[in-house]
């Protein structure tokens, strides 16, 4: 009797442990995703501490401040005219501006960016239309590079 019930239990040990479903998680694939990224935005006017700006993706991320908070935004008209000596890009930032009444608004800034590659240093230029024909204009001094990201 006493053998009968050990190779019960090893038994039941057996399908159990061949029953047992493989712990393994599926994670997303990450692969790195060129962007430029502005630091040391310096200006008058509110601008984040810096702005990492996807090359093939209309997308653009503004990171607040310290802690870090961030912030993305859809863009569009992005134009790349860049070459071995200069940073050339622009692009317009879409914000969508919610109102109680009626359709939400779409809040347009375009970005202008021209920098020097070897430097790595330059201007961006926000033009933003404040809706009643007049458009409010801004120039900061900025470093930029090309970098690889994760996504």
């Amino acid at each position: 009797m006493k053998k009968f019930i050990k190779y019960i239990s090893i038994l039941a040990v057996i399908i159990s442990l061949a029953s047992c479903e493989s712990n393994e998680k599926s994670f997303p694939e990450l692969e790195l995703v060129p962007i430029y990224a502005l630091t040391n935005i310096d200006g008058a006017g509110d601008m984040p501490i810096s702005i990492s700006v996807y090359r093939d993706e209309a997308l653009m991320v503004e990171y607040i401040d310290a802690l870090p908070r961030l912030l993305s935004f859809e863009t569009t008209n992005f134009s790349d005219l860049s070459d071995a000596t200069n940073y050339d890009l622009s692009f317009d930032k879409n914000i969508v501006v919610e109102q109680e009444s009626g359709p939400d608004l779409i809040e347009t800034i375009r970005y202008e960016i021209a920098a020097d590659v070897v430097l790595g240093t330059g201007t961006l230029t926000t033009t933003k239309d404040n809706g009643d024909g007049t458009n409010t204009v801004q120039v900061y001094t900025i470093a930029i590079a090309k970098e690889q990201r994760y996504n």
